[in-house]
């Protein structure tokens, strides 16, 4: 059990880090400071909450990320945060502090309960989200098209 355990928390880790360094979902950045505070991780691979190289798929794990954070739109505003900044800096920059402080606190409820979850060893693997393992492309093209995504 402790060695699941292990697992588990390993894989919320990264999956979690995962956010933080996809280029494409601009929005996950501002959880990497908390991420390493939290976890004292050096590194992590998009991976853990993407099983392939479309970002719009998730997971079993980033899917949960996905749930606790619907309806918020990060990523666009802060595209359109960004894009506010060209035209008026400081707009653009109190825009994007607000942005990053309203994703720092759902981040911080929304993990406490994700880490609750738990899932058998069996769950990760098919979930995807089994650390070091990466599933095969017919895999993922299943889980974006249950996901209403098709994959590139």
């Amino acid at each position: 059990m402790n060695l699941l355990k292990r697992i588990l928390t390993t894989t919320v880790v990264a999956s979690v880090a995962c956010l933080l360094i996809n280029n494409s979902a601009e929005a996950h950045d501002f959880l990497k400071n908390p991420i390493k505070e939290r976890y004292g991780l050096k590194s992590a691979s998009c991976y853990v909450c993407h099983p392939g190289s479309n970002k719009a798929i998730n997971n079993a794990f980033g899917l949960k990320f996905k749930e606790a954070f619907k309806g918020k739109d990060f990523t666009k505003r802060v595209h359109d945060a960004k894009d506010l900044k060209k035209k008026d800096k400081e707009a653009g920059e109190k825009a994007l502090d607000a942005i990053e402080v309203e994703m720092i606190a759902d981040f911080n409820t929304a993990v406490v309960e994700i880490e609750k979850i738990k899932m058998s060893f069996a769950e990760m693997a098919k979930g995807g989200i089994l650390n070091g393992t990466k599933l095969e492309k017919t895999s993922i093209a299943e889980m974006g098209k249950a996901q209403g995504v098709e994959d590139k």
